[in-house]
């Protein structure tokens, strides 16, 4: 049986003068409730590096799992498909990510 799940990370940056970066830090957050989610905006307000944000999707079938990370865009969307009530949490979330001025685009 496979089941999916979903968690949220910011990852910092360390950017160099050429504009490439490597990721610092990743740090991951659940999301099912309302306390979590601002728990996790409060996190970002403390953030001093440029960040991505992502979501990742996690599959798990029999004894194996993955992730496959799913990123935020400059115009609030993801680059892949999420479903409409995992969107529906986050919005708070992309809402506080996309106007904070430490955010990158992967």
């Amino acid at each position: 049986m496979k089941k999916t799940s979903y968690e949220i990370c910011f990852e910092t940056l360390i950017e160099y003068s050429d504009g490439s970066y490597d990721i610092d830090y990743l740090t991951h957050w659940d999301f099912k409730n309302k306390a979590e989610v601002d728990q996790s905006i409060k996190y970002l307000k403390t953030l001093d590096k440029p960040f991505m944000f992502c979501v990742n999707k996690w599959t798990i079938a029999d004894h194996d799992g993955w992730s496959e990370p799913i990123y935020l865009i400059s115009d609030g969307t993801f680059d892949d498909y999420l479903p409409k009530n995992i969107l529906l949490k986050l919005q708070p979330i992309v809402d506080a990510v996309i106007n904070n001025q430490l955010f990158r685009v992967y």
